[in-house]
Order: structure tokens, then sequence, then C-alpha cells
């Protein structure tokens, strides 16, 4: 995986993860029953996911209030998405991400012969 950058919003954290050199990206949104630092709704903080699972993630956030925090975001996730893009190419050359089902985005990962 070449990143492991979140956001923390009011009612949600995004962990987007980079795959497949970059080809491919999954993301997670943690939807939260309450946010686990002090926030006003405007605010965002960014942080890295650093060490537990996808499901019970440990992140690591910056530029919060008291300073860097580490928190185990298990106790705060209420339902989690997943959201599976891969990297498309115009005909014009432009790139974009285009959303795909879960069992696209596997077949594109073994065609590109990357681990998921």
């Amino acid at each position: 995986m070449l990143n492991k950058i979140c956001i923390l919003y009011k009612d949600h954290l995004r962990l987007t993860l980079l795959v497949g050199g970059g080809e491919a990206r999954k993301t997670y949104i943690y939807w939260l029953n309450k946010t686990p630092v002090d926030m006003k709704n405007y605010e965002s903080f960014e942080g890295k996911w650093i060490e537990g699972s996808l499901e019970e993630p440990v992140i690591l956030l910056e530029g919060v209030p008291g300073g860097i925090q580490k928190i185990d975001l298990a106790p705060y996730i209420k339902e989690i998405e997943v959201i599976y893009q891969i990297i498309g190419v115009s005909q014009s050359g432009k790139m974009s991400w285009k959303n795909v089902k879960e069992n696209e985005f596997n077949e594109f990962m073994k065609n590109l012969d990357y681990s998921i």
C-alpha cells in the first residue's frame, strides 16, 4: 500500500489506501457514533492509519487540540462503508477515478499482478 492517509470530519473518518502501484484505491468511510476528539462542525484533521485492522484501526491525528493524538477508532465506529475505485485514462489523456464493484476491483488487481 502506498498511502494510509485519513481525514477526520465531525461525523466520519475517511481512510484512503492507494494500492496496485497507485492504479487503484480503496476508501473506507467510518461513520462515527461520536467524534473521538473535540471539534467544530467545519473542522477536519489529517492523520495516518498506524496499526490495528481495517475494521478496528488505530490512527495518529495531527493538529488536534492538545497536539498529536493516537486514537483507537473501534469504540467510535457505527458503520463502515467501502468504496472501490480504479484509475482510468480518457482518450484525451485525462486521468480520473472510476467507482467499481468489489469483484471488478479484485479482477483488476489480479490483472495488475499486485497483492491487495
